[in-house]
C-alpha cells in the first residue's frame, strides 16, 4: 500500500511540472499583441496562429520574456499572412530566453532606427528557426535591413526564406545573423536578391559558426566587401561550411569579394570549407584574392573543391524565377554530404532528385524521377509503399530511390510516406503530396 501511495505521489508531482502549452488564434493586430503579452508571463510553451490576411500595423509587435518556455508564431503561408509596417515602424521585436520559431508569413515595409528593419529577434542562449518566410522592402538604420537575428550559444536556422529589396544603412542588407560567442548559424534553401547594405554584406552578414548550404544570391550590393555574403570569424575553433550555393551578379564598391567575402579577424585559424559553389565570372579559389571571391590567409585551414564559374541558366531572372533550366550545368553538381543539407528545396520539393543534389535554392524536377516511384518502374503502386515501409524501419532493400520516397516533404522518410503512397496507389485522395 505504501508503494502504491508513493507511485501515485510521483505521478501527481510529475503532472504539476508538465507544461501543456497555450494556443492563441489571432485575426488582427490588437489580438496578436495581446497574445504576445499573455505569452510573456504565463509560464507555458506558447503557439500563436496568425490567420490569413494583411495586418497593417501602427505599433511594433513586441515580446520580451526571460522565461525558458518556447514561442511559436505560425502564419497561414508567406503569401497569405502579411505583416506590414507601412514604412514607418519595425514590424516585430522579440527578445526571449526560450526557443523561438516563426513560420509561413511575410514581413514587409518595416522601418527601424535601430537593428532589424522588419524583424529583430534575440534568443540569448536558446535557438530560433525562421522557416517559409518572406522579408521585403524593409529598412534599418543599423544592421539587418530585413532582419537581425541574434543568439549567444544557441542555433539560428533560416530555411526556405526569401529576402528581397531590403536595405541596411550598416551591415546585412537582407539579414544580419549573429551567433556569438559559441552559437551556430544555419542558412539553407534560401534566396537573397536585390538587397543593399551601406557597409558589409549586401545579401547577408553572418558572425559565428556557419553552415551556408544550397542558397541563391542574385544582384545584392554593398558599399564595402561582400556584395552577396560577408561572413566573419573571430575564433580558431569556429567553422564555416559553404556548399552548393549560387552567387550571381552581386556587387560592391570594392576590388574583391563581390560575391563572397570571408574575413578571419586578426588572422584566426577558423576552418573554412568551400565546396561545390558557383560564382560570377572572376573568382580565384587558390589565392582567395579576386573580384568575386575573397578570403584572407588562404594558406590557413582553408579547403576548397569543385567550385565553378559558369552561367547557371536560370529560367527567367527578369521575372525573378531562379529555377534551373533543364539544360543548366548546375544540375546534379552539388555535394550530398554537405553539412545541414536540407530535406527540401525553397519550393518544398525533395532536395535530392536523381541521386545528386543541385546547386542553389531550387532542385530541378526534370530528372526522370517520379515522386513516390521508389523502385523506378514508372508507376506508383503498392510495391512502392511496401519498400518505403521497409526503409522506414531500416530493413534491407534491393531497389530503392530515396529521392522519390519523401513524398510529404517532411524532414524524414517514415511510415507516413508509405501510407500516402499506398493511398495514391489505390486512387484514394492524398492531401500532403510533395510539390502539390
Amino acid at each position: 500500500m505504501k508503494n502504491l501511495f508513493l507511485i501515485i505521489l510521483f505521478f501527481l508531482t510529475a503532472l504539476t511540472e508538465i507544461s501543456f502549452g497555450a494556443v492563441f488564434n489571432v485575426t488582427d493586430p490588437a489580438s496578436f499583441q495581446k497574445a504576445l503579452e499573455t505569452a510573456e508571463t504565463n509560464n507555458e510553451d506558447n503557439v500563436i496562429n496568425v490567420a490569413q490576411g494583411t495586418y497593417s500595423l501602427s505599433k511594433t509587435l513586441e515580446y520580451n520574456s526571460s522565461s525558458k518556455h518556447s514561442l511559436t508564431i505560425n502564419g497561414a503561408g508567406a503569401d497569405k499572412t502579411i505583416l506590414d509596417g507601412g514604412g514607418n515602424i519595425q514590424v516585430m521585436n522579440i527578445r526571449t530566453s526560450g526557443n523561438l520559431e516563426i513560420n509561413d508569413l511575410t514581413i514587409r515595409n518595416g522601418n527601424s532606427s535601430s537593428y532589424g528593419g522588419g524583424l529583430y529577434a534575440e534568443t540569448r542562449s536558446s535557438s530560433m528557426l525562421i522557416k517559409n518566410c518572406f522579408f521585403t522592402s524593409n529598412f534599418s538604420s543599423q544592421n539587418g535591413g530585413g532582419a537581425e537575428l541574434k543568439t549567444n550559444n544557441g542555433e539560428i536556422s533560416v530555411t526556405r526564406c526569401l529576402f528581397y529589396d531590403n536595405v541596411s544603412n550598416y551591415h546585412g542588407g537582407g539579414a544580419f545573423l549573429f551567433a556569438y560567442p559559441e552559437g551556430e548559424v544555419h542558412i539553407t534553401s534560401t534566396i537573397f536578391r536585390n538587397n543593399k547594405a551601406t557597409k558589409w554584406g549586401g545579401g547577408a552578414f553572418t558572425e559565428g559558426n556557419l553552415n551556408f548550404i544550397n542558397n541563391t544570391l542574385f544582384k545584392n550590393t554593398s558599399g564595402w566587401e561582400g556584395g552577396g555574403l560577408f561572413t566573419y570569424f573571430l575564433y580558431d575553433n569556429w567553422t564555416g561550411n559553404i556548399y552548393n550555393n549560387i552567387f550571381l551578379d552581386n556587387n560592391c564598391t570594392c576590388i574583391s569579394g563581390k560575391d563572397l567575402d570571408i574575413d578571419r579577424i586578426n588572422h584566426t585559424h577558423a576552418q573554412i570549407n568551400l565546396f561545390n559553389n558557383n560564382f560570377s565570372g572572376n573568382a580565384n579559389f587558390e589565392s582567395g584574392n579576386s573580384e568575386n571571391f575573397y578570403i584572407n590567409d588562404p594558406s590557413l585551414n582553408y579547403k576548397h573543391d569543385n567550385n565553378l564559374l559558369v552561367d547557371p541558366l536560370f529560367v527567367n531572372t527578369s521575372a525573378n524565377d531562379f529555377h534551373l533550366d533543364s539544360s543548366s550545368p548546375l544540375i546534379n553538381t552539388g555535394l550530398n554530404s554537405a553539412p545541414s543539407l536540407p530535406a527540401t528545396d525553397f519550393q518544398g520539393n525533395n532536395r535530392i532528385i536523381g541521386g545528386i543534389v543541385d546547386m542553389g535554392a531550387y532542385e530541378n524536377n526534370d530528372k526522370g524521377i517520379m515522386i513516390g516511384d521508389v523502385n523506378g518502374d514508372s508507376s506508383i503502386n503498392i510495391i512502392d509503399a511496401l519498400l518505403i515501409a521497409r526503409y522506414s524501419v531500416s530493413l534491407p532493400l534491393r531497389i530503392f530511390h530515396p529521392s522519390a520516397a519523401n513524398v510529404d516533404c517532411s524532414d524524414s522518410i517514415n511510415i507516413v510516406d508509405a501510407l500516402l503512397v499506398a493511398r495514391k496507389a489505390v486512387k484514394l485522395p492524398v492531401q500532403s503530396w510533395c510539390g502539390k
